[in-house]
C-alpha cells in the first residue's frame, strides 16, 4: 500500500495563519514579554562581565595570569549560557564583589528566578485557540512531563509577566503598563495579508 501525499491549499488557510484566532494585541504584548526577557538576559551578561571584571587582580603574577583566563572562560561560557545559569553567576558576584554593597540581592535574586520559571513557557510556548474570555493555555513540555501553565488573557504585556514573577512594580498609569498606550497597540497590529 502506497501512502498518498497529503497537500496543504494555502489559499483555504485563514489570513495571517496559524496566530490567526489571537487579537493582534495578545500578539503584540507576547513579543513584548519575549523582548523583554532578552532584554534581561542581555543586562545580565553585562553585569556579571562589570562585576567579574572590576575585582582586584590577585598579588602574584601566576595567580592574576590564572585569574584573567578564568575570566576570559566564565565570558566566552556566558555568551550562550540560559537565563539560570546567568542569574546564578550574577549572584556570585554580587556577593563576592567585595566594593558591590547589597541590601536585598538575594530577594532580588529570588525574584529573577521566579520570572526564569515562566521565560520558557512565555518564549517558547505553543499559544492555543482563547478560550470564551479571551484566555489561553500554552502548550510547553519540560523533559517528560507537561506542566501546569496559567491560562495567559489577551492582555498579556511584559510589564505584567514581570510583575507576576515577584520583580519590582514601576510607577506610572495602570491602564498603560497593563495593555501599553492606544498608540502602541495601534503599531503592533498585523499588516493585512
Amino acid at each position: 500500500m502506497t501512502a498518498q501525499p497529503h497537500v496543504i491549499d494555502k489559499s483555504q488557510l485563514p489570513p495571517l495563519f496559524p496566530t490567526h484566532r489571537h487579537d493582534p494585541a495578545f500578539w503584540c504584548s507576547l513579543g513584548r514579554a519575549v523582548a523583554t526577557f532578552g532584554f534581561l538576559e542581555e543586562m545580565l551578561k553585562k553585569t556579571v562581565f562589570a562585576l567579574t571584571g572590576t575585582v582586584p587582580a590577585p598579588e602574584d603574577e601566576a595567580e592574576a595570569a590564572a585569574a584573567v583566563e578564568a575570566w576570559g572562560d566564565l565570558l566566552e561560557r556566558s555568551v550562550a549560557q540560559p537565563l539560570g545559569f546567568m542569574i546564578t553567576k550574577f549572584h556570585e558576584a554580587a556577593k563576592h564583589h567585595p566594593e558591590l554593597s547589597t541590601s536585598n540581592i538575594d530577594e532580588f535574586v529570588a525574584d529573577l528566578r521566579a520570572a526564569a520559571k515562566v521565560r520558557n513557557l512565555i518564549c517558547h510556548g505553543s499559544w492555543g485557540a482563547p478560550d470564551e474570555s479571551g484566555g489561553s493555555v500554552p502548550f510547553y513540555v519540560i523533559g517528560r512531563k507537561r506542566p501546569e501553565p496559567p491560562v495567559v488573557r489577551q492582555a498579556v504585556s511584559p510589564h505584567r509577566v514581570m510583575r507576576s514573577a515577584g520583580s519590582p512594580r514601576s510607577g506610572g498609569d495602570q491602564h498603560t503598563q497593563q495593555r501599553g498606550s492606544r498608540e502602541q497597540r495601534q503599531r503592533c497590529v498585523h499588516p493585512k495579508a
